[in-house]
């Protein structure tokens, strides 16, 4: 599911050429659970807009501040962790460069926009905004949940993905709570979110294919394909579903295909 993709998605308004929504218009349909009137996103992965290198922390910092002093002084109320790409390959036949590489494109580059976001939304302040809930979002994939031969330079740094964000979500109760005390706390509650696509048919996996090893192709076979666009409906749906306590529909959607699919 790439960047540009979900941003074409219907449900998804005009951007901005940094990568930042405006949610006047409504990225989601509005509802309980993802209120969005007046929110701004932020969605890494894309080729254009803010030049940025996603696996450096440093850039990751820098696109939140330059993101904030666009959106007059304000941080982005949604961010979504949408940067990565796939190098399949046997595990002994991948040079270490490439799994190194993996790992630092699909979890680091995550990592360093989850704790530039994090540190930024949970800064102590006086002032509580109880009804802006903040959203962060993480694109993981199905091979965190079923390995497959083949994947072995890629589907660790997804898997890690997930147990980030499981941990996230628990280590956020302790900054949601404080929201109830009247000592210093966030400015807003922040939710962690987890979507896991499987196999998607975008440009992204016409390379892979290139280099792909047999016996992970004769494995796929079998599996349903999606579009992009399918991809970033299902993923936009499973949101708006949430429980606001889990923020695990996004999971949950891929959860059982994966399971329907390696039975």
């Amino acid at each position: 599911m790439t960047t540009t993709e979900l941003l074409a998605h219907p449900i998804v308004i005009s951007l901005a050429v940094v990568l930042v929504a405006s949610a006047a218009m409504g990225l989601f349909s509005s509802n309980k659970h993802f209120p969005i009137e007046g929110r701004t996103v932020l969605i890494t992965g894309g080729s254009s807009a803010i030049s940025a290198d996603c696996t450096s922390p440093e850039d990751n910092t820098r696109i939140l501040a330059e993101t904030t002093s666009w959106n007059n002084s304000q941080a982005p109320d949604i961010v979504w962790a949408n940067a990565g790409s796939s190098s399949p390959g046997l595990f002994i036949d991948t040079s270490l460069e490439t799994h190194r590489s993996q790992m630092d494109t699909n979890y680091w580059a995550s990592f360093y926009l989850a704790h530039a976001t994090l540190k930024l939304w949970l800064a102590p302040q006086q002032k509580k905004e109880h009804n802006k809930t903040r959203h962060f979002i993480i694109t993981s994939s199905s091979v965190a949940f079923v390995g497959v031969a083949g994947y072995s330079p890629y589907a660790p740094a997804k898997a890690a993905l997930k147990s980030l964000a499981d941990s996230l979500r628990m280590e956020l109760n302790l900054y949601n709570g404080s929201m109830k005390s009247s000592l210093p706390s966030p400015a807003a509650a922040t939710q962690i979110h987890l979507v896991c696509p499987g196999t998607i048919l975008t440009p992204g996996y016409d390379a892979e294919n290139a280099t792909k090893h047999p016996v992970t192709k004769i494995l796929e076979s079998g599996d349903p394909k999606q579009t992009g666009d399918e991809v970033a409906d299902a993923a936009l749906k499973g949101l708006q579903r949430e429980s606001p306590a889990h923020g695990e529909a996004g999971v949950r959607i891929y959860q059982q295909r994966v399971f329907t699919k390696y039975k």
